[in-house]
């Protein structure tokens, strides 16, 4: 219908002024029929004013206002408290507040239910006291050189620290000034700077420099036999322990009273729980002691734990399981390239572990690796295991034929991870039956062809593959010629023999 405008219709200029939006929006309106609109004779559009009224309330339902007086709009709330909408809409499904609405089904609050929660909440970071200095967690952790924010959150939480919550989009949390430097000097009255005797090394490096593990070292700090001063630097909390006090303890605690179980397991190299089950077993004798400079602990004499690690077979590493589990001088000089004198001086000093010159092979080749040695099962040049390929070479045949050997159980043999070690003498004696074997048959020399003449046979039985190399055939060939043929065999160390007779008739019948 084409009419003039009139007061009762408004153009799209107008209806944008009255609805306080722009003329997109009207046209988007009236694109999705949300307006109603007529045209004139020249193809103009004039929005219907009763529609426009319509659209407007709509559009303020819409944007989450009310027209009720004891209700506020989320947008306005947020803005009253410096929050988000998007917050509040949170706090709204968490139940924080009855859940009201609008007719567009907007969320809607009561006011004076806001105004309620309005004061329970924590204010805004920018209204608190311009006048101090405010630190966030973040800020602290930088400066006390903390890795994580949790150390700094747990201070709070156990209320060593002074923090006021505030809303922030970073941080829950700041701390005034006062209050920071209040705690900073109750955390260095909590952990003092003691004494300490000699070079000052963090528990990393005394455990390197004496052989020991850090569980030790931890052990005897809180026995409070090694003093540790508390260093805070940039990552993890350290602890400085001095040179001259752990040589002490270390001292203390290598007394033949001292031989605990934890003790024996980093010695010999073995887990501290298989110790506990062998002495509960009663396979390794111990008794409940006390100790000075370790408390309560089960101890075992180190003779006998040496007699009995001696006699097990339980090697710290596989690739050591060829290996005895304990050294001697000569080995140990021996894998060193030192003479003995040498070595027995480390001994003496105990630079190299040792329960009167016995070297648990742990200790061994922990020594060796500190001097930028191989280990002793790498350095054992002349040891009777050998590798598959080593084992090859040394008997001169392939390593297919080592590897055959090994399944068969025909050399002694033990597994090393994936690979396996053959013994010299076991492979020796299989290489030397397997040269002195007879020679083969006349006929069986020639090699593999095509095409093979018929031989005079001089064997009373054939194999598979024996009959192949007459045939010219493949073993798999042969095979399935001589079933498909249905030749008379006999069973024999596990596989098919061939009468004479039986493969010269084969041979005539293939008319080679």
């Amino acid at each position: 219908m084409l009419i003039q405008p009139s007061t009762l219709h408004l153009t799209i200029e107008q209806a944008a002024h009255l609805a306080g939006c722009s003329k997109s929006a009207v046209q988007r309106a009236l694109n999705q029929g949300r307006l109603t609109a007529v045209y004139t004779a020249q193809g103009r559009a004039l929005v219907l004013r009763e529609s426009l009224d319509l659209w407007i309330e709509w559009r303020f339902f819409y944007a989450g206002g009310t027209d009720d007086a004891d209700k506020i709009s989320v947008n306005q709330a947020a803005e009253l408290v410096e929050m988000r909408p998007a917050n509040l809409v949170d706090y709204i499904e968490r139940g924080a507040f009855t859940e009201h609405r609008n007719p567009a089904g907007r969320y809607i609050l009561d006011r004076q239910e806001f105004e309620a929660w309005r004061h329970t909440i924590a204010p805004p970071r920018s209204r608190l006291d311009p006048s101090l200095r405010w630190y966030t967690v973040e800020e602290i952790r930088k400066l006390t050189g903390y890795a994580s924010h949790l150390p700094i959150y747990s201070e709070i939480q156990a209320g060593r620290l002074k923090a006021t919550q505030c809303r922030d989009p970073h941080t829950i949390h700041v701390v005034a000034q006062a209050d920071l430097q209040k705690w900073l000097k109750e955390r260095s009255r909590r952990f003092p700077q003691v004494a300490l005797k000699g070079e000052k090394l963090t528990l990393e490096e005394a455990a390197r420099r004496y052989g020991v593990t850090v569980m030790v070292l931890r052990q005897g700090m809180k026995l409070g036999m090694i003093p540790a001063s508390r260093q805070v630097t940039k990552g993890p909390v350290i602890y400085l322990v001095g040179s001259e006090d752990v040589e002490e303890y270390l001292k203390l605690r290598a007394s033949d009273e001292a031989w605990t179980l934890v003790r024996a397991a980093e010695f010999l190299g073995l887990k501290y729980p298989y110790l506990v089950r062998v002495t509960r077993e009663g396979d390794l004798p111990s008794r409940l002691d006390r100790h000075p400079a370790i408390g309560p602990r089960r101890i075992v004499d180190p003779d006998q734990l040496m007699e009995w690690f001696a006699r097990q077979r339980i090697p710290y590493r596989k690739e050591a399981v060829h290996l005895s589990n304990v050294a001697d001088l000569s080995e140990a000089a021996r894998c060193s390239h030192r003479i003995l004198s040498d070595v027995r001086i480390c001994l003496e000093d105990g630079t190299l572990p040792n329960w009167k010159g016995l070297i648990p092979r742990f200790a061994l080749d922990r020594w060796l690796e500190q001097q930028g040695l191989p280990p002793s099962w790498q350095a054992d040049r002349d040891s009777q295991w050998l590798r598959t390929d080593a084992a090859a070479r040394e008997a001169g045949v392939s390593k297919y034929l080592v590897h055959k050997w090994i399944n068969s159980d025909e050399v002694q043999s033990r597994a090393r991870g994936r690979n396996y070690l053959v013994h010299r003498q076991s492979l020796l004696r299989r290489a030397e039956e397997y040269f002195s074997q007879p020679p083969l048959a006349p006929e069986l020399k020639t090699p593999y062809q095509t095409e093979a003449p018929v031989a005079r046979l001089t064997q009373d039985y054939y194999t598979i593959v024996e009959a192949a190399r007459l045939s010219g055939m493949t073993p798999g060939g042969a095979y399935k010629a001589l079933e498909r043929g249905k030749y008379g065999y006999e069973r024999g160390s596990g596989q098919r023999l061939y009468p004479r007779q039986e493969i010269q008739r084969w041979l005539e019948s293939r008319k080679i």
